[in-house]
């Protein structure tokens, strides 16, 4: 079977019993947890156990046909995850498979406690494949109801959990840091005989300062004493980067019955730490915490966004649209509205975010009058200028305040002076600006001459008519009243040539 490689932090839930996992609680030796929530160990391959009957579809989604039925419990490998959607490996088939109904388990590293059977099933009915001597390391893949699915020496089968332990991975000496996997007991001795000092809470950070029989000696919160190393991991340094595809919810446990700590904007990168089922606990700008997978993609899995110069739909009639960027000037807004409404024009304005924070009534009217409000980035920099970080912060930022002002999150972004680059598009395409929309007549209107001629109304009006084809995107500003006086012979003009006026969204697919 083809693994997947991937070094990801996972989540092995134990329960006494619980319907929805059907994962049932096993003992390890030396447990100490003042809650019994979750194990949380590294794996090498993404292993998940269906907690269903679960259909194996040959593409992600319920349109696509039916490959087979994956019994509840089984386990299988997945490749890669998008959305709500996991290609998997079953059996000798590959196809994909809902996330909602499998759980992530683990394929951490365990010891053998005395000679141990490794046998064909799940209990001692079954027969013995091999016998894993004392002390051997072997790779576990799932548990359930005290057996695990074990692999040793380039065999596969099933042991008790009874006679496995977890294999520590720090040193007998010297001081590190390592991370609590559950509610941690701190007692005064390496013991459960001794008392209690206090609670070490879950995903908490811990100064070990030596270790002896499975016991750390750790500083946390001031206070010294001993906890059981079962439940401590090195720090995690995950490769996992996942993009929000919504805004979304960063929660304080794995589920909506859990406070909520942060929003996450749309298109915000996190750092997946562990999955368990449909919830993966994640780092966003420093904090931890949880959210739901289905909202979450690979970073990279989504597309640049598409740079056009003019409309992508064809139509039965000629097109064209009239786009109006806003930088700073407002003044000639109001007269620029009235004069699209005396000749039934709807248009498309890019509009610099502060703009719209500066002038929140005008953008309201602008959507009103029925026009569609698109974005010009926040602060209207050079942004083949600018890093990475800076340039996610206009997306983010500017769509924030669209959202807030006019409750709006516009899909179509135009770029600051034309200027835009691979990372500009990159970032576009991941914040959800499917389309960066340029222009295929520039009617200059924003210069006082231009090449020794005067930019007056006449200039933009015969520059547009003069080169109107079906599907132009025309570029015109809120700034001046000779663009306001421009229209009224621009419109009727291109009327009666046949043409019909779109804004930029209906001309795209």
């Amino acid at each position: 079977m083809k693994s997947a490689f991937r070094k990801v932090a996972v989540l092995l839930v134990v329960f006494v019993f619980s319907s929805l996992t059907g994962v049932h609680m096993f003992n390890l030796t030396g447990r100490d947890i003042n809650k019994d929530r979750y194990i949380e160990v590294f794996a090498e391959d993404d292993i998940r156990v269906t907690t269903a009957d679960l259909n194996l579809r040959s593409g992600p989604g319920t349109q696509y046909s039916v490959i087979a039925v994956m019994p509840k419990g089984t386990s299988v490998t997945v490749l890669s995850v998008s959305g709500s959607w996991a290609k998997v490996i079953y059996g000798s088939k590959e196809g994909y498979a809902h996330t909602a109904y499998m759980t992530q388990v683990s394929t951490q590293i365990m010891v053998t406690t005395a000679n141990l059977n490794m046998r064909t099933g799940p209990s001692t009915s079954y027969s013995v494949i091999r016998v894993i001597p004392n002390g051997a390391e072997v790779k576990v893949l799932s548990t359930s109801n005290g057996w695990a699915r074990v692999v040793y020496g380039g065999s596969e089968g099933y042991s008790s959990l009874s006679y496995l332990k977890l294999k520590s991975t720090l040193p007998s000496t010297g001081e590190t840091i390592m991370v609590t996997t559950a509610n941690l007991n701190m007692r005064t001795g390496p013991s459960t005989s001794y008392s209690v000092i206090r609670v070490i809470p879950l995903g908490a950070e811990v100064k070990v300062l030596s270790s002896s029989n499975g016991w750390a000696r750790v500083l946390y919160g001031g206070s010294e004493g001993y906890s059981s190393l079962s439940y401590l991991r090195l720090p995690v340094t995950s490769t996992d980067i996942r993009v929000t595809t919504e805004e979304l919810n960063l929660r304080s446990g794995p589920s909506v019955s859990y406070s909520i700590i942060a929003v996450m904007p749309k298109g915000a990168k996190v750092t997946v730490l562990s999955v368990s089922g449909s919830w993966a606990k994640v780092n966003y700008q420093g904090k931890i915490g949880y959210a739901h997978t289905g909202y979450l993609v690979k970073e990279g899995t989504y597309a640049s966004s598409t740079v056009i110069t003019k409309g992508l739909v064809n139509a039965s009639t000629k097109q064209i649209a009239l786009t109006f960027d806003a930088g700073w000037e407002f003044e000639t807004t109001l007269p620029l509205l009235d004069m699209l409404d005396q000749h039934g024009v709807k248009a498309t304005f890019f509009l610099r975010a502060l703009w719209v924070k500066d002038h929140p009534d005008l953008a309201k009217e602008i959507l009103k009058r029925g026009h569609s409000i698109q974005n010009h980035s926040l602060t209207h920099p050079h942004m083949r200028e600018m890093t990475e970080a800076e340039i996610r912060k206009e997306f983010t930022d500017s769509t924030a305040i669209f959202k807030n002002v006019l409750g709006i999150t516009p899909a179509l972004f135009r770029p600051p002076f034309g200027e835009y680059n691979d990372t500009v598009l990159k970032v576009a395409g991941e914040q959800g600006y499917k389309y960066t929309v340029m222009w295929s007549i520039d009617t200059i209107d924003w210069a006082t001459t231009y090449n020794g001629v005067n930019i007056d109304a006449k200039y933009i009006t015969d520059k547009v008519l003069d080169r109107a084809t079906d599907k132009d995107i025309v570029l015109m500003h809120i700034a001046y009243m000779k663009t306001v006086d421009a229209l009224p012979r621009m419109i009727q003009t291109l009327k009666d040539r046949g043409y019909t006026f779109k804004t930029v969204p209906q001309m795209v697919p």
